[in-house]
């Protein structure tokens, strides 16, 4: 069973993403991973252009790739924090959930631990981007944000 990011965690990533409609380098290295739509990064070259349509659809795809590495990484997550990882994994790969203290804590529902771990993707070519710090606090307050009924 597949189980899809809720309208707050595709919210963040369109906030924290942006729409770019031709296809750029990536800031953080200046070059690869060449990305397009709401971060898009597989076949996408120089020059590319697409419609807002299209963009809609590799999101849609990428996020189905990403929710289902997020749920095969943990069950017990509620909406939002399902949603917060995969704003994350979104952002920095499914790698994140694997060998790693963020992939142990979700292991043990470690949910505070989780959290914190949340906190530590904040670096780009050995750099802390603040544009990843707003990210990762936006991801923390949703993960730590009650579902309500």
């Amino acid at each position: 069973m597949h189980r899809f990011i809720n309208a707050a965690g595709l919210a963040l990533i369109k906030t924290f993403e942006h729409l770019c409609l031709h296809a750029y380098p990536d800031p953080a290295s200046h070059g690869r991973p060449w990305t397009i739509g709401w971060g898009h990064t597989r076949a996408v070259h120089p020059g590319m252009v697409i419609t807002e349509d299209m963009a809609v659809v590799l999101l849609r795809s990428d996020l189905y790739e990403e929710e289902a590495a997020v749920l095969a990484a943990c069950h017990a997550l509620n909406d939002n924090q399902f949603a917060a990882l995969v704003s994350l994994v979104h952002n920095c790969g499914a790698g994140v959930l694997q060998n790693t203290h963020l992939g142990q804590a979700l292991r043990h529902e470690a949910w505070d631990a989780v959290a914190a771990c949340i906190d530590t993707y904040t670096h780009a070519q050995g750099h802390v981007m603040l544009g990843l710090v707003r990210r990762r606090a936006a991801e923390i307050q949703l993960f730590k944000t009650p579902v309500t009924a």
